[in-house]
């Protein structure tokens, strides 16, 4: 039940058309904010009711006598004026301040303090003013730091802080108190459930930093999902605790930093040997597989820039999982022998180079999200090199780095590289699909590509070829024989949001291309309207389906469809037990603690035919790959271990030479 109550109130309908014109010049992030939730409120701007009936809190410094005459009071030494007293020890909030009373010297009418405090939120939408004293002091530190570039709080907050922040900046000042507002959902639990402790459904978020660590929920907050969405938190190690994503995208990044060690300590590599190959290097003078990397690395710089001046950091977390896929899961893996290989020559110093001006950049660049990831690989990064005063202490004392768009970057080779990488990323993404591990060999990758890149495959053919390992590549003229998308809504999730609204995106799906569909959601968000009012859903508000001819796996993205020809042969299966054998005996060679240059001995005893004929049939592939010599007698043995091959059981024996 609503009672009416006299209260006091500030005319903000009076600037009205003034607010919503300094809304214009602030920086919404989510972008429609400014013109729906924010917008809206502005429009239908009522008159603020600014006083409360509380018991504690900021006084309104109205003071009324009998009649209904009002004074206001702006100041403590004008309230001494006006009662001849020392007020400097007075606490100035409810209920003291109800104390100070006058006799107005010419009615002879006392006046008493009006009962009501103030809103609470004038108080917080007045701290750019009285955090600095202003207008009574620090009047050159408030014009300095006057609008704020930046606020963030969650999205209730559009009717709340972010308001009356504008509102009392609007009527003193003219203009908004801050430039951008980075406006956020809120944390529900893994169901998309409003946490409670009558649910049981709450989250220790100490319990989420002693297993997860701070860096991983920044991680994941800043960049898995736009600011304006709710985000969902499980309990750390239980179903829906979506940090484990986070943690396996460190591992990539700090497994690169491992694989730099432990080669560059091999080669003894120091700081000095990569500023001399920086200082004497010609960029188009370097292998293709250099300058890509290097020339996408540039291209992030430069992202990552724009995107986090436009207070965007959703969109630079992404491209930096994507260029730490790049170079764990392309780079590194397609290089591995040029840091493998013996001689130090200035191939592979520029391999070291490559790979450290790459580590180095990239926790530059996250050093905003993750402080202190970042900083262990610059320390790590220090220590492998021996570097001492030639850079500074910590990663955090460092510039942001510039892109070079010019002398470090080949557009040509890096759009060839992309095309590749996308290429077998789809075919490995084939493979998950149909539970062919990579190690075993496939007769065919069929390709649909645009025409225009055809050319740029055929002339990386032999990468993908060893990539996928697959024996041949064939192109497709048409791609929907082979692969196309299913879409259905995802009923738990939409129902929740729309109700009976739902069936309105059954007959959009019903109506619309699939595969257009998920290129639209892959590429940021679906739009659709319904009853006149504009929605927009994400991926994961749908369930999505690849559907592959019988026979065949395939994958999709950007226009390139990849599929697998899913027949083993007998001859395939051999060979795929031979690289399976591989793995296991490097494997080996690191349990019995050999480095990477050692040759070995190498023994295999096993009473299946299949792995025997196989041996036979790749004998010299094993030794090549092992840097092995097999000698089934003759040699005791360093290390042995009994493995399986599939369901063979298997002994290998190795001894260093």
């Amino acid at each position: 039940m609503y009672f009416a109550k006299e209260a006091w109130y500030i005319k903000t309908t009076a600037v009205k058309d003034l607010l919503i014109k300094n809304n214009q010049s602030i920086n919404w992030v989510p972008s429609h904010i400014k013109e729906g939730r924010f917008g809206n409120w502005l429009e239908n701007n009522k008159d603020w009711a600014l006083s409360r009936e509380r018991y504690w809190g900021t006084p309104l410094p109205i003071w009324m006598d009998d009649e209904g005459n009002i004074e206001f009071i702006g100041s403590k030494k004008e309230l001494e004026e006006k009662t001849g007293k020392d007020l400097s020890n007075l606490d100035l909030h409810r209920p003291y301040i109800d104390q100070i009373t006058w006799i107005d010297p010419e009615t002879k009418k006392e006046f008493r303090r009006v009962p009501e405090v103030i809103d609470c939120w004038f108080d917080s939408g007045a701290m750019p003013y009285a955090q600095w004293g202003w207008p009574h002091k620090n009047k050159e530190l408030f014009e300095r730091y006057f609008p704020a570039d930046f606020i963030s709080e969650a999205i209730d907050q559009t009717r709340g802080w972010f308001y009356t922040l504008l509102a009392i900046s609007t009527m003193i000042s003219g203009i908004s108190s801050y430039k951008n507002v980075v406006c956020l959902g809120h944390v529900l639990d893994a169901k998309g459930e409003k946490m409670s402790k009558s649910k049981g459904n709450t989250v220790d978020p100490w319990e989420v930093f002693n297993i997860h660590g701070a860096d991983a929920i920044r991680w994941y907050f800043l960049t898995g999902a736009p600011p304006g969405n709710s985000r969902r938190m499980g309990k750390p190690g239980q179903a829906g605790d979506p940090l484990f994503q986070v943690i396996s995208f460190f591992k990539m990044i700090t497994n690169s930093l491992e694989f730099f060690k432990m080669y560059a300590k091999v080669d003894n590599i120091d700081y000095k040997m990569i500023l001399d190959f920086q200082n004497q290097m010609k960029f188009d003078e370097l292998l293709e597989m250099d300058q890509w990397i290097l020339s996408l690395l540039q291209e992030l710089i430069a992202k990552t820039t724009e995107y986090l001046d436009q207070y965007d950091c959703l969109k630079p977390g992404k491209l930096i999982e994507d260029f730490i896929e790049s170079l764990s899961n392309w780079y590194i893996r397609r290089n591995r022998r040029r840091f493998w290989k013996g001689e130090l020559d200035k191939e592979k110093i520029s391999a070291y180079y490559t790979l450290y001006h790459c580590l180095l950049t990239v926790a530059q660049l996250m050093a905003p999200y993750t402080p202190y990831l970042s900083e262990s690989i610059y320390l790590e990064l220090k220590q492998i090199l021996n570097i001492k005063e030639e850079l500074p202490e910590s990663i955090h004392l460092m510039d942001w780095p510039k892109a070079d768009l010019i002398q470090f970057y080949n557009k040509e080779i890096l759009e060839k590289g992309n095309i590749l990488q996308l290429i077998a990323f789809l075919g490995r993404s084939a493979r998950q699909k149909a539970k062919i591990k990579i190690r075993q060999p496939l007769k065919k990758l069929m390709i649909y590509a645009p025409s225009e890149y055809k050319s740029i495959i055929e002339e990386g053919k032999q990468i993908l070829l060893e990539e996928l390992n697959v024996k041949e590549i064939e192109f497709l003229d048409d791609s929907s024989g082979i692969f196309y998308y299913q879409v259905r809504p995802n009923l738990p999730v939409l129902g929740k949001r729309l109700g009976n609204k739902v069936r309105y995106i059954q007959q959009y799906l019903k109506e619309n291309d699939h595969d257009k569909i998920v290129k639209q959601l892959e590429q940021g968000h679906l739009e659709i309207e319904i009853e006149g009012e504009k929605y927009q859903f994400e991926k994961e508000d749908f369930l999505i389906e690849g559907i592959s001819k019988e026979g065949t796996q395939g994958a999709e993205a950007k226009g390139f469809v990849v599929a697998i020809d899913t027949e083993i042969t007998e001859e395939l299966y051999k060979e795929g037990l031979i690289r399976d054998l591989v793995r296991n005996i490097q494997e080996a060679r690191k349990k019995a603690n050999l480095e990477i240059s050692d040759r070995i001995y190498l023994s295999i005893d096993s009473n299946s035919k299949e792995i025997q004929e196989a041996i036979e049939q790749f004998r010299s592939y094993v030794e090549n790959e092992t840097l092995s010599e097999i000698k089934n007698d003759g040699f005791k043995p360093d290390y042995n271990e009994e493995i399986k091959i599939e369901k063979f059981p298997v002994k290998i024996s190795l001894k260093k030479k």
